[in-house]
């Protein structure tokens, strides 16, 4: 009895420090959230303002199609940009998008389909699949910047504007609200841009050709942008919500191992009365 009543001990100590790190952990998760949340707030209508700006310089007549914009009557080759985690800890955040690229991935033909890396998660996954990736970048730990995001972005563009790829698509985890994420994969070029609706006749100084040439790439640069927001602020609260449920469990898990342990003391406790109450019985004789 007293063996068993030492493991519980243990066990109820472990338990107590895991839970103090899983508690910890959610503090962390919750300020990364709140601070990538509201960059993403931010960027969000930034975005689709200069999306709506581009729709309507494209629209406007003797403004040639960009080179960013051309669709090729034959897709022969894509290239994949896949945004993972490089830590764990956070649910099914990251198979879920590994799963919908892999299946991405098998429905073009893994010979089809150059693919660039996000986090360490992503990198093992396709290492263990024996598919190929072209460029892997890893220790950003869910911390946005914005040189890596224009980054990758620029290798997506030079992919395409040299015909090494006729698409470039993005696999991520698109934060919808609250602790709701959708895994999806979102074509990135050929830029599609649909005609926005008339406003009046807008005047552009210089010209609306000159100004969509330079605004079109800053255009697709603010669109990865958004793109690591998204992933970023979907991963921690992805990880938080993750932390809390550890928490709630080992308070619950807590809460029967003090049961188990009192009804061991008092099983211990009790055999002792007996023990001493036997033994007085057989000095009285």
């Amino acid at each position: 009895m007293s063996q068993s009543l030492r493991e519980i001990k243990n066990r109820i100590k472990g338990i107590e420090n895991t839970s103090k790190v899983t508690s910890a952990m959610e503090l962390i998760s919750v300020s990364k959230l709140n601070t990538t949340d509201k960059r993403l707030q931010a960027l969000r209508p930034y975005h689709e303002a200069m999306r709506s700006l581009v729709q309507t310089l494209a629209a406007q007549e003797g403004v040639a199609q960009h080179p960013l914009q051309e669709q090729r009557p034959a897709v022969r080759s894509t290239v994949l940009c896949v945004i993972t985690s490089d830590n764990g800890l956070c649910a099914s955040y990251n198979m879920d998008v590994l799963r919908l690229a892999h299946a991405f991935i098998s429905g073009r033909g893994k010979e089809q389909v150059k693919v660039l890396v996000v986090g360490k998660r992503g990198l093992s996954f396709f290492k263990r699949k024996a598919i190929p990736v072209i460029h892997a970048y890893q220790g950003i730990h869910g911390r946005f910047d914005s040189v890596i995001s224009d980054e990758i972005a620029g290798i997506l563009m030079n992919l395409f504007l040299s015909r090494r790829v006729d698409e470039a698509h993005v696999a991520y985890m698109y934060f919808k609200k609250g602790l709701v994420q959708d895994p999806i994969v979102e074509k990135f070029l050929n830029l599609e841009l649909p005609a926005a609706p008339a406003s009046g006749a807008p005047v552009f100084e210089p010209d609306a050709a000159t100004i969509a040439g330079k605004l079109i790439p800053q255009y697709c640069l603010c669109a990865m942008r958004r793109i690591f927001l998204e992933a970023f602020t979907s991963e921690h609260a992805a990880r938080s919500m993750a932390m809390h449920t550890a928490t709630d469990n080992a308070k619950d898990l807590l809460k029967t191992l003090r049961v188990q342990s009192n009804k061991v003391r008092q099983s211990i406790i009790t055999q002792e009365i007996m023990e001493i109450i036997s033994s007085a019985e057989a000095l009285r004789g």
